[in-house]
């Protein structure tokens, strides 16, 4: 995972301070950034652009961060998928983990082919 992923609020201290952390514990700099929560604003791109960051959002929220049923997770993804989609996935919540799979071969039995932003990017 490379992005830069921290409450951001206003205050530069926290997007420099959340990404030495990620660069420290994973030993590469970060260079993608999602706001949490989807908010941002002009002051929030410019600030984060000359430090080397692109923000990046989706286009397609699961919602599992509220821990709803898989099939919900399914139907809040698959009928909105489209080519060049990004799926909004949270760490950690079980019945995504046990979605995936199922999901995975779904999307490539579509033709989809599973990209990582920044070949997404170097695609564009």
């Amino acid at each position: 995972m490379n992005v830069a992923h921290c409450f951001f609020g206003r205050h530069s201290l926290e997007v420099e301070g959340c990404g030495s952390i990620i660069t420290r514990l994973t030993g590469r700099t970060p260079h993608l950034f999602r706001p949490p929560g989807g908010g941002y604003d002009v002051q929030i791109t410019d600030y984060a652009e000359p430090l080397g960051y692109t923000t990046v959002l989706w286009t397609i929220s699961s919602n599992d961060y509220a821990r709803p049923s898989e099939q919900v997770i399914w139907n809040n993804v698959v009928p909105h998928l489209r080519n060049g989609s990004i799926i909004l996935f949270h760490d950690g919540v079980p019945e995504t983990i046990h979605l995936l799979p199922r999901l995975l071969g779904y999307l490539k039995s579509k033709g989809y082919e599973l990209v990582t932003v920044d070949e997404m990017i170097r695609q564009k």
